[in-house]
């Protein structure tokens, strides 16, 4: 048996992402053609440099955010698409938001996702958000059969 600290790791953590730009740029090419219809790959690209500055700025660890970044944008880009009447609304959509996004928001979208199944678009955003989603609410949501999916804390913005 191989002594402890030569043991092969199976945890290891991943290496810091050094150049962001180039997974910046894959993600506006994904992000330009899917929103080709309402708004230029300028704009598109603000967006994300947008979304990525934001998310950076609080991230713990880099492993999930270029994720996460795709995400916000992707989210931010239809919401205003559908507020310019350029896509269509097909749901009513619902803003939840707290201080940190990570507790009182995130069960209340939570419950409403559950309600309302597909007839409502559910939101959520924080003027403050935290870095994850508390862990007592993701313990309330599991003894309720409800969770999160792929939300995550992110800044209440324009």
């Amino acid at each position: 048996m191989e002594p402890r600290d030569k043991q092969p790791s199976r945890h290891r953590a991943a290496p810091a992402l050094r150049d962001l730009e180039p997974v910046l740029d894959r993600i506006t090419s994904r992000l330009a053609a899917r929103h080709s219809r309402s708004f230029s790959r300028e704009t598109v690209e603000s967006y994300v440099e947008e979304c990525s500055w934001q998310l950076s700025a609080r991230a713990r660890l880099g492993r999930h955010l270029p994720v996460l970044i795709e995400r916000f944008a992707d989210q931010r880009l239809g919401a205003l698409a559908r507020g310019l009447g350029l896509s269509p609304k097909p749901v009513p959509e619902v803003l939840f938001v707290c201080t940190e996004n990570a507790g009182r928001s995130q069960l209340a979208a939570a419950i409403m996702r559950h309600r309302a199944g597909a007839g409502a678009r559910v939101l959520t955003a924080g003027s403050e958000p935290g870095e994850e989603i508390a862990p007592v609410v993701l313990r309330l949501l599991d003894e309720q059969g409800l969770g999160v999916g792929e939300e995550f804390p992110k800044p209440l913005t324009a």
